[in-house]
């Protein structure tokens, strides 16, 4: 039988490139990042990773808007948390998430998985010219904890980068900020990996060494970014991507000295085939 679930589908952009690098061991190194994210160890949710895709879909729950918001909620969590642990690894990605039929099972360890969520987010995927996490407009009525603009007639921006939002409204009265707005809590460990991100995009549509179809994949990204932080973006453009202009006597070198984090520790076991 076809169960309907929530279904997130993260394509890793750049893959087969990636793969030629240092003899795989970039690969290597991203698929222990995605071992250690928090979707694999939570109750409600199934990962799934073949190649270059991350497929996470709720095991159960779904049956009310107030169970359908928390799946949500957790599926762009889980993106977040991808997002933070890319940072500084130059590697980046395109997701949707949607609402389908989708089936996983295994026969003799063999996995085998299909549904309609699955073909229309693959296919939806690959129209999306742009870089981030998208959602299908008719489920965002319980997307009601991180914020989303329009993007095309069937799918929403959705920003992750939660981080940056008082950011934003303290770049209101302009930049720098104080530090102090910053260095009493631990906002910095959050603030960078999501600085990184959109300072990626800014520096990708203007990378002379892009294709234009590569460039106006992260042009779409940076203009997404510029609607809803208009006051962050600007500051970024104007100081040549310095991150740390926001806020100069942040201790940041910390939170840079910190990236690329390893992720090694998440594996459990390795069997060779």
């Amino acid at each position: 039988m076809l169960t309907n679930r929530y279904f997130l589908y993260l394509d890793i952009l750049g893959f087969t490139e990636l793969v030629k690098k240092q003899n795989g061991a970039i690969i290597n190194d991203l698929y222990e990042v995605v071992a250690s994210l928090h979707a694999n160890n939570h109750d409600s949710f199934k990962v799934v990773v073949f190649s270059d895709t991350i497929v996470v879909y709720n095991v159960e729950g779904g049956n009310s808007p107030r169970e359908a918001s928390y799946l949500i909620m957790y599926l762009c969590e889980f993106v977040r948390d991808l997002m933070h642990r890319l940072t500084g690894r130059g590697i980046f990605f395109r997701a949707v998430i949607t609402y389908g039929d989708f089936t996983h099972y295994e026969l003799n360890g063999i996995p085998c998985f299909f549904g309609n969520a699955l073909v229309d987010a693959h296919n939806s995927e690959k129209e999306l010219k742009a870089i981030g996490i998208f959602i299908r407009k008719d489920i965002c009525v319980n997307c009601d904890i991180f914020k989303y603009l329009d993007f095309n007639e069937t799918y929403n921006f959705v920003f992750v980068t939660q981080a940056l939002d008082e950011i934003e409204v303290w770049g209101s009265d302009g930049f720098p900020i104080p530090s102090e707005l910053i260095e009493d809590t631990d906002a910095k460990w959050y603030i960078f990996p999501e600085l990184d991100h959109i300072s990626n995009m800014h520096l990708g549509a203007n990378d002379a060494d892009y294709s234009e179809s590569v460039k106006a994949k992260y042009r779409a990204s940076w203009d997404m970014y510029c609607k809803q932080y208009p006051n962050l973006t600007a500051q970024l453009a104007a100081s040549n991507n310095d991150m740390t202009s926001i806020s100069p006597s942040v201790k940041w070198q910390e939170v840079i000295d910190r990236h690329p984090e390893d992720c090694s520790y998440a594996i459990q076991t390795r069997v060779e085939f």
